[in-house]
């Protein structure tokens, strides 16, 4: 429950920043950026697998997404619930994530995790952006 206040209040800090920082000043370096890396820079650089996969995709495109968001910061993966199905004491969730500023041939990039809860879904949706980006990768090496 901690983690998820953390996490809330570091996304609205972010948020915050977007919504305010770069109207007044163009486009200053991103503090929430710096305090994450200062606080957690350790903790970031360890092996990707080893992390839950939606910190993994948020760390990913905290620092830059592997080149493939040049020189944005402060991106973070969009999280939506698709649909939600079944009995009510037996939900099934399918959650859909996208970073914005990734584009496919066919428009943003997105992927799709399904799960008995929203957290659930959401972790499977991130192992999926992270394999079909790594796939992505793969394919476009000569």
């Amino acid at each position: 429950m901690l983690a998820d206040a953390l996490e809330a209040t570091i996304a609205a800090m972010h948020l915050d920043f977007h919504a305010v920082g770069h109207r007044i000043s163009g486009n200053p370096p991103c503090p929430v950026r710096a305090l994450v890396r200062a606080k957690w820079g350790p903790r970031l650089l360890e092996e990707p697998a080893l992390k839950h996969p939606r910190q993994a995709l948020q760390d990913w495109t905290l620092g830059g997404a592997g080149g493939l968001l040049g020189d944005l910061k402060c991106v973070l993966p969009k999280f939506r619930v698709a649909s939600r199905t079944g009995p009510d004491h037996n939900l099934d969730y399918v959650v859909e994530v996208t970073v914005s500023e990734l584009k496919g041939k066919e428009g943003n990039l997105a992927a799709r995790g399904t799960g008995k809860t929203i957290r659930d879904a959401e972790s499977a949706a991130s192992a999926e952006f992270l394999r079909l980006v790594k796939d992505l990768a793969i394919s476009k090496d000569p």
